[in-house]
């Protein structure tokens, strides 16, 4: 990348196309010069912007661009105004939303510019291509580890069940109040991680005990089979149980404890998640539910920041953005931060410098909200 192209150049690039694009395909009016004469008035020094008025498209992409460049005497950018006095008059739609999303995003980018410079991606390169291959194979490997959903918060939950499982080689129960399929999975997956045990089986397929997925009497069976893998070593089951029929929940506890109350020459883990007012079965643990808060998305993307050499400007729009998308009013939800996990894992097996990865992270959230 030349000397001129500062990574601040690109995304704030992007996000002007992301404007320009956002308005002219969503925003009624967009395309009739008069309707952008009345969103240029106020703007001081808008004499200077460029037109061509007989191409609606073209119109458009050299307002946004000389607004960029035009910073007014009160220390704001004109394009804030711009697209301000859109946002006012879309309020009562949808599109206001994107646009107040895109406009943050942008001003967050134009503080920063100033303080760049264009060595920044010059020494990365550097310092990347001055790794040694272990090195950079250590790098490989401990990024694919955080990229894991599983390695994802979950340390103090997963600290206190394995420090039970230690303890015992029998069939032990686990109950979670958190309804959620791919927490369980990513939970039970996080246990034998951290059990580390070379003897342990892979985490069984979750058994679902709704009455409209599997009837109890199969779970049972399918529990049975398992006999002769705990001949070898450890076993984890992950089990749904339904929403309020805890006579079910009993029933299948019950069963698996009478037939396997002897002593186990290994541990049979049965992990169980239901809603928080699920009765579930006496003889098992009950485990508080999984709270998300803003440090476990800091402590994640800090940590991949840290393996990809980011800078802290783009670790600090990386979290604004995951929190954006896993809050739900005063709640951080899990599954949302699963999926944001995997979208970033995704785009950085794309995209793996970060102006391309941070710039396309951003574009596919607008879209996608």
């Amino acid at each position: 990348m030349s000397d001129s192209k500062t990574l601040m150049d690109l995304l704030i690039k992007e996000h002007l196309d992301l404007f320009i694009s956002v308005i002219a395909e969503e925003v009624p009016g967009s395309d009739d010069p008069d309707t952008l004469d009345a969103w240029l008035t106020g703007i001081p020094g808008r004499g200077n912007i460029q037109r061509d008025k007989g191409r609606p498209s073209s119109d458009l992409q050299l307002i946004v661009n000389d607004l960029d460049k035009l910073l007014l005497g009160d220390g704001r950018w004109a394009l804030e105004l711009f697209v301000g006095l859109i946002i006012k008059e879309q309020q009562n739609f949808a599109i206001a939303g994107k646009l107040k999303l895109l406009l943050d995003f942008y001003l967050s980018l134009k503080k920063k510019q100033s303080e760049l410079r264009a060595n920044i991606l010059i020494e990365q390169e550097e310092r990347r291509l001055h790794l040694g291959p272990q090195v950079e194979n250590n790098r490989r490997l401990t990024l694919e580890k955080l990229l894991e959903p599983y390695n994802f918060d979950l340390k103090i939950l997963a600290r206190e069940c394995v420090n039970m499982i230690l303890k015992k080689h029998s069939l032990i129960g686990f109950a979670i109040p958190y309804d959620s399929y791919p927490f369980l999975v990513n939970f039970c997956e996080r246990i034998k991680i951290d059990l580390g045990r070379k003897n342990i089986h892979p985490v069984r397929a979750p058994l679902d005990l709704k009455p409209y997925v599997m009837r109890v009497d199969r779970a049972i069976s399918r529990i049975m089979e398992y006999k002769s893998l705990l001949e070898t070593g450890d076993v984890i089951c992950p089990v749904l149980v339904p929403p309020s029929e805890s006579d079910i929940t009993n029933h299948f506890w019950e069963s698996i404890r009478d037939k396997f109350e002897d002593d186990l020459k290994n541990c049979f883990i049965i992990f169980m998640t239901g809603s928080p007012d699920h009765n579930f079965p006496e003889g098992i643990t009950r485990l508080k539910a999984p709270q998300l808060d803003i440090f476990d998305l800091h402590e994640w993307v800090r940590d991949i920041g840290g393996v990809l050499d980011l800078p802290d400007f783009v670790i600090e729009i990386w979290r604004n953005e995951m929190e954006r998308q896993c809050r739900n009013e005063d709640v951080l939800e899990i599954e949302e931060a699963y999926h944001h996990i995997s979208m970033a894992k995704d785009l950085l097996n794309v995209y793996p410098e970060y102006e391309d990865f941070i710039s396309n992270l951003l574009k596919r959230s607008v879209n996608f909200y």
